[in-house]
């Protein structure tokens, strides 16, 4: 069974077997929105192999990891579904330059996981992603919802 939703104009729609249409409204329990700087680099940046081979992340990250943690402190809630756990991500850039958005989709999904919103993010159903130019107002844009 295949699905395609659109919860801002709230329906949900599944392909069966068949190929009957079936419309049904799960509509998310609760939106969550936030607002957080973007990430310094991406993950082939970001990780290191110390000398005994162990994996490590590079300081930037941390750093990254810790302001924004602080910036989310008390505004994460666990997010509440049954049916499926969405993350959209809008990544703002400040310039025009070429950038690669896929690299950078792993820190935030482990940031809202460490923060809080959800136990895993293999938890999480559909991921949607956004890349967006607003000049001199770089930042990350997340909504997490579900039903």
């Amino acid at each position: 069974m295949s699905c395609a939703r659109n919860v801002k104009k709230s329906w949900f729609v599944c392909f069966g077997e068949v190929g009957r249409v079936m419309i049904s409204l799960h509509l998310p329990d609760e939106f969550l929105n936030y607002t957080i700087p973007l990430p310094p680099s991406g993950t082939n940046n970001a990780y290191h192999t110390g000398r005994a081979g162990n994996w490590y992340k590079d300081d930037n990250v941390k750093a990254w990891e810790k302001l924004c943690l602080w910036k989310l402190k008390g505004k994460v809630k666990k997010v509440k579904y049954t049916h499926w756990l969405c993350v959209d991500i809008c990544f703002v850039f400040g310039d025009r330059r070429r950038r690669d958005i896929d690299s950078k989709i792993k820190f935030c999904l482990d940031l809202f996981q460490k923060a809080g919103a959800y136990k895993d993010d293999s938890e999480i159903t559909d991921l949607n992603v956004h890349k967006r130019i607003d000049i001199g107002n770089p930042r990350m844009e997340i909504q997490i919802y579900g039903s």
